[in-house]
């Protein structure tokens, strides 16, 4: 099982671009094949939920304009098995980062609303896991909860001392949101 994980780690890594087919039909076969001898193992849940975000990327730029009419199956395909990778260990960081990815790629209020939970979770168990502070800041802002995002970010100064560019997100994060006002400008 280990070696069809590593294999399909390997040939995402070596995706060169979304329609590079080979890899990602190599990835799906190894994470596919990994399930079936171990149904439960998180690290090819969380691969195949990798997978099913990058296979349809060379779409989703192609129909940027037409989002709303394309069939985003390949986003819920994703969320279940990160899903099924929490369920399995729900300590796996890795899965819950991606669940929250995967619930910002779809948009909408509630899907920002569940990757905010899911980024959250995540800065509880590791603030400085991938930018995932950087992440939960932005999906606050992009669904609109300034008032989270600004907290967020006064927290990650303390939580995350001695890293540079939080004040400057903020800056950026409130110049660029839908309604930032004034008065949250201190």
């Amino acid at each position: 099982v280990q070696a069809l994980i590593e294999e399909g780690y390997a040939q995402l890594a070596a995706v060169t671009a979304p329609d590079d087919d080979v890899h990602l039909d190599a990835a799906e076969t190894a994470f596919e094949n990994a399930l079936e001898i171990e149904p439960g193992s998180v690290h090819a849940l969380n691969g195949i939920g990798i997978y099913e975000l990058a296979k349809d990327e060379q779409w989703l730029v192609l129909l940027e304009s037409l989002k709303k009419l394309f069939n985003r199956d390949h986003i819920s395909m994703a969320i279940g098995y990160f899903e099924d990778a929490l369920e399995a260990d729900p300590g796996f960081l890795p899965a819950r980062y991606n669940l929250g990815l995967a619930y910002r790629q779809a948009r909408g209020a509630d899907n920002y609303r569940k990757a905010g939970e899911q980024f959250l979770r995540v800065v509880e168990a590791d603030p400085a896991y991938n930018s995932v502070m950087k992440l939960l800041v932005l999906t606050y802002r992009d669904a609109g909860d300034l008032a989270s995002m600004r907290t967020t970010i006064q927290e990650a100064d303390s939580t995350l001392a001695g890293r540079p560019s939080m004040e400057l997100l903020l800056a950026y994060s409130l110049i660029n949101a839908p309604d930032a006002t004034s008065d949250m400008v201190q």
